[in-house]
């Protein structure tokens, strides 16, 4: 079984973003009944606006195979700690997700990407390998020139495309990474050590991941993501929208790798309970006896300052692309 892990909230993220969640959902399930390939979706509501109907509850009227789990605003607010401009940390709720997948492989993806038949027919016809990480290229479409739902539409509906040349294939991996449920256990997720930042800990992943001999990185196709308020490259090439700040923050993103999680990333079960608030829909709450430090964020391990600060981040930088270079990869993002 395939899981596939997203995340989101009821704060219509870039405009009509249940919309453009429900409709790419069900155009990429349709796909994977028509070949018979056996999937679940795992969604997580990170920090739900108090008093707004949740998205989750939209998710469990329309789909069967959907498990929601929620993480309410006191729960992030112990997470995110003083950086109060976070008010959705992505990769803590794709971790949370993870977690409690049940397939033998996993997408993590986002809201509003539909995947090509490649994807699919790849996933149906091979026999998927627990230690390769699956990739693909993002093209970015307009979604008011598309007259149907097909390939052709999208092809023409097409005005960026994002090239992965060459591994560990980084660019835009936020909205596709494919792999064994193995794998990502083994690698700990994505980085749960800073809370500070998102941009870029889609990239950490794959970074870290190169430091295991045994994973190798593949390309399988491409997806079709809708443009929308807020992606993180605009058409004008800058990043926008607050969920893809650093804050006011410079930051390392290639130090301290691979990089290991406390062994409670992904809100693990041991430290929360687990309330079913409606069908399908959980809410995560840490036990009375949870301490918040039990984290060990390091959040300043990552931060530099200009002057004797840039010269560190220099030399990290250097000594990665040297990395990068030994394993017949590339850094280029």
């Amino acid at each position: 079984m395939i899981s596939i892990v997203l995340c989101g909230k009821n704060d219509n993220y870039g405009g009509h973003f249940d919309e453009r969640l429900l409709l790419t959902l069900k155009y990429n399930l349709k796909k994977f009944k028509e070949n018979n390939i056996e999937t679940e979706i795992v969604f997580v509501e990170w920090n739900p606006i108090p008093d707004k109907p949740l998205l989750s509850e939209k998710l469990a009227q329309n789909f069967d195979n959907v498990r929601c789990y929620i993480v309410e605003k006191h729960t992030h607010d112990l997470i995110r700690g003083p950086y109060e401009y976070m008010t959705f940390l992505e990769f803590f709720a794709k971790n949370v997700g993870i977690r409690r997948s049940l397939g033998d492989y996993i997408i993590c993806t986002n809201a509003d990407v539909f995947y090509n038949q490649e994807v699919v027919d790849y996933i149906k016809n091979n026999k998927l390998d627990k230690n390769t990480i699956y990739r693909v290229e993002r093209n970015d479409i307009r979604f008011n020139m598309l007259k149907s739902l097909n390939e052709s539409q999208f092809e023409k509906a097409t005005f960026r495309i994002n090239p992965i040349n060459h591994k560990p294939f980084v660019d835009a991996s936020g909205d596709f990474t494919m792999a064994s449920k193995y794998l990502f256990e083994k690698i700990n997720g994505y980085d749960e050590n800073m809370r500070f930042v998102k941009i870029h800990k889609d990239s950490r992943i794959l970074f870290s991941a190169m430091y295991y001999n045994e994973v190798d990185f593949e390309q399988i196709g491409k997806i079709y993501h809708i443009d929308h308020e807020g992606s993180a490259v605009g058409a004008t090439g800058q990043l926008t929208n607050y969920r893809h700040t650093n804050g006011p923050y410079q930051w390392k993103y290639v130090f301290n790798l691979p990089y290991k999680n406390n062994n409670i990333w992904g809100m693990h079960p041991e430290i929360v309970d687990e309330i079913p608030i409606g069908k399908n829909i959980t809410k995560l709450r840490f036990k009375d006896n949870f301490c918040i430090e039990q984290y060990n964020f390091s959040d300043e391990m990552y931060v530099f300052e200009d002057g004797a600060g840039v010269e560190e981040y220099q030399r990290t930088w250097n000594d990665f692309v040297k990395f990068c270079d030994s394993k017949n990869m590339s850094v280029a993002l």
